[in-house]
C-alpha cells in the first residue's frame, strides 16, 4: 500500500495560542502546546480537517508512483469516487519491471492512496 501524505501536518506556529476551550483539547494537544509544537489540526474544524486531509494526486503523479514503485507501466487510468481516500483503476502493460509479479492481472489493480489522517484515527493503518 502507498501512503502519500499532501500536507505535512505538524506546522510551527509563532506565539500564536490555540483558541479552543480547554475541555475540547486532549492531553496530547496539551503537551505538544508546552513544546512549543503544534499542530494543524488543533486549529481547524472537522469539516476543515475532511477537506484538508483528503489526498490529492494527479493523475500524471500516480502513473509515476505506479512506474517508480512498483515498476509497472500504465497504459490506462481512471480516478474512482472515495470519500476520504483517493482511488485510482489502472490498466497496466504486459511489460514491467517488477521481479516479484510473474503475471499481470487482465482486470487491472487500484491504487489507494489513504489519507493518512483519518486512517490513524480509525486504526486501519499499523504503528
Amino acid at each position: 500500500m502507498v501512503v502519500v501524505e499532501c500536507f505535512r501536518r505538524e506546522v510551527a506556529l509563532e506565539g500564536k495560542i490555540n483558541q479552543q476551550s480547554p475541555e475540547r483539547i486532549s492531553e496530547e494537544k496539551r503537551r505538544r502546546r508546552e513544546g512549543n509544537c503544534f499542530f494543524i489540526e488543533d486549529y481547524m474544524t472537522a469539516m476543515d480537517l475532511d477537506k484538508l486531509s483528503k489526498p490529492c494526486l494527479t493523475e500524471a503523479l500516480a502513473i509515476d508512483l505506479v512506474r517508480t514503485i512498483y515498476g509497472l507501466e500504465v497504459v490506462d487510468i481512471k480516478s474512482m469516487i472515495s470519500f476520504n481516500d483517493q482511488n485510482f483503476r489502472i490498466q497496466v502493460s504486459k511489460k514491467h519491471q517488477n521481479p516479484h509479479i510473474s503475471d499481470i492481472s487482465e482486470d487491472g489493480y487500484t491504487l489507494k492512496v489513504i489519507n493518512t489522517f483519518k486512517s490513524s484515527l480509525a486504526g486501519h493503518i499499523g504503528k
